[in-house]
């Protein structure tokens, strides 16, 4: 049943087996209708981040239940109210720990929703991380880079120290669309020029 499938779980992350522990949530995750079943779920996964040293995917974790909870509004009752604030000391004591030898940097964009890389590789727990994003830097020099569909990726390069907080503001440019044009003239010698340069001559150019 879900009930044991759920005490099986917890199971696993009460006796230390937090990979296998962290792979059942968010397989649980995936298929989850219940909201309660999806906060404990969450909640989960972040304990499981949080026992293997991954503080910063603990916080994304715990970041997603606060956004979960806050979904169901008034109607999420005394218990999870509490949980709620629990959580929030939680991040902050989390923060406060990476921030002693980690920078926090603070990624938007213009549009949002646009992929977030580090020295090339993926952000977030599951390598899935989109703007807005909160992203922990070791100190030292790093390529930030953001793609996003229909959008030029944009790259630059930032230098933070540790326990250091910054806002990073990057605007995406259309990407340039480029086509055929095929001219017919009506002189094998007429010369062709496009934007002021001339391309070819003759009946046909492409």
């Amino acid at each position: 049943s879900a009930r044991s499938r759920d005490l099986a779980v917890w199971a696993d992350l009460a006796e230390a087996r937090f990979p296998f522990a962290l792979e059942k949530f968010k397989q649980g995750l995936q298929v989850a209708n219940d909201a309660q079943l999806r906060w404990r779920l969450l909640l989960g996964a972040a304990l499981a981040y949080e026992q293997m040293g991954q503080q910063a995917f603990a916080i994304e974790y715990y970041r997603r239940f606060l956004a979960s909870v806050d979904e169901g509004g008034q109607a999420v009752g005394a218990k999870w109210t509490r949980r709620r604030r629990l959580v929030e000391d939680q991040i902050v004591g989390l923060q406060n720990v990476l921030l002693e030898q980690m920078a926090l940097l603070h990624v938007r964009s213009e549009p949002p929703g646009a992929l977030v890389r580090v020295d090339g590789a993926n952000q977030g727990a599951d390598g899935d991380a989109t703007t807005p994003v909160n992203v922990y830097l070791r100190p030292g020099p790093r390529i930030v880079r953001i793609e996003h569909e229909g959008f030029a990726p944009s790259e630059t390069r930032v230098r933070m120290a540790a326990g250091t907080r910054e806002v990073l503001d990057l605007t995406l440019e259309p990407e340039a669309r480029t086509g055929t044009l095929a001219v017919h003239t009506g002189a094998d010698d007429a010369a062709v020029f496009v934007d002021g340069r001339r391309v070819g001559e003759g009946r046909e150019v492409d």
